[in-house]
């Protein structure tokens, strides 16, 4: 049959979305394997940033937060699932240092430069705003109604948004935050701004993310990354493939952080044919644990533990929970071809689990950044 050759992502996003968003858990896992995960690492306090990327509505974020100490941002494309996610984390009264943002696991917003903006004293009042639009929107020089500082057009005329230096007869200033800071920094100490290089940058990275020119992350390139103490994954990094993952977080995590991800792996070197051809089809990239351990030290990690999860993980927590839910589904989309055609493909996933189970599943990966 046709479906029987789809992968899961073939099938229309929003409806997947739908199909999960009605479950607790949108892949195979327990909280006694989270808890279990979460004991392999020691780095967290009260102060620790940790990242729960592709998080779903949260399932195993929660077990997270009520056994960790820290502040948690669970990221997922799913605007549905961050709601849940949210809902959920205010049920539990987590709400004060869990939240799910909607992003990309393949293109993290965080940087330095955005934890300052999420600083509401920054904002304070409308006073500080004006003050703020009477300055250069790039340097954030006072300008004041001066046209002697006020940038140029080509044609001569005055752009008042701009000083003459980083606007010049139309050409606008092309450099990163940090150089633009670093060009400031000399000329505060000069005018008695301010008594010392720290203070300037201080006072700049407060200033120039309200303006106009910065206010785009193209314009941030040089701004620092912010790094987690932590970055967590269950059932998500092949959406962007094993090593990918594993170089691309690498860049957010702190000197001696640490990573736990699951990810579907091959239990044994050979297996029948029909369950490997299903799972390359799904995750080209699978591999044996022995290679997964491998990739994780070439990324530069070195491998704390490595455990497979057991079958309830599957059968109790994932399987079993979505029968009701394809009866619901295909009663709400009845003679639906599209539906139809995804619960076979589910259906079929189970079946191939129970028949296949000792050659494969999924395995936590925990790694500390060196």
């Amino acid at each position: 049959m046709k479906h029987e050759n789809k992968s899961i992502h073939e099938f229309d996003m929003n409806l997947i979305c739908e199909y999960f968003a009605g479950l607790q858990r949108q892949g195979p896992g327990s909280p006694e394997m989270t808890i279990k995960a979460l004991s392999f690492i020691d780095n967290l306090t009260a102060e620790s940033q940790i990242l729960d990327l592709g998080c779903g509505t949260g399932g195993q974020t929660m077990v997270l937060a009520q056994h960790a100490r820290g502040n948690i941002t669970g990221i997922d494309l799913s605007p549905a699932f961050i709601d849940l996610f949210n809902a959920n984390a205010a049920k539990l009264n987590l709400q004060e240092r869990v939240k799910g943002i909607v992003g990309s696991m393949d293109n993290l917003p965080f940087r330095e430069i955005e934890r300052i903006l999420s600083n509401a004293a920054l904002m304070e009042t409308e006073e500080k705003i004006k003050v703020e639009e009477s300055c250069c929107q790039v340097c954030g020089i006072p300008m004041g109604g001066n046209d002697e500082l006020y940038g140029t057009e080509k044609d001569g005329s005055k752009n008042k948004d701009y000083c003459n230096y980083c606007y010049n007869k139309g050409e606008l200033f092309k450099g990163t935050m940090d150089e633009m800071i670093e060009i400031c920094v000399p000329y505060m100490i000069e005018g008695n701004v301010v008594k010392s290089e720290d203070e300037a940058r201080k006072m700049m990275k407060e200033l120039l993310p309200h303006l106009k020119h910065w206010r785009s992350n193209k314009n941030m390139s040089g701004a620092k990354l912010m790094e987690f103490d932590l970055i967590w994954s269950e059932g998500a990094i092949a959406n962007i493939g094993f090593e990918k993952g594993l170089n691309h977080w690498k860049d957010f995590l702190k000197k001696d952080g640490y990573i736990a991800v699951t990810h579907e792996s091959w239990f044994t070197d050979c297996r029948p044919a029909e369950i490997e051809k299903w799972w390359l089809d799904a995750v080209p990239e699978i591999n044996t644990i022995g290679h997964n351990i491998s990739i994780m030290q070439k990324t530069g990690y070195i491998p704390i533990a490595s455990f497979t999860l057991p079958e309830n993980c599957w059968i109790d927590n994932y399987f079993i929970p979505q029968k009701a839910r394809q009866e619901e589904f295909l009663k709400k989309y009845a003679d639906n071809k599209t539906v139809e055609d995804m619960i076979a493909f589910m259906r079929r996933e189970a079946d191939l689990y129970s028949k296949y189970k000792q050659y494969y599943g999924y395995a936590f990966y925990i790694g500390k950044k060196i």
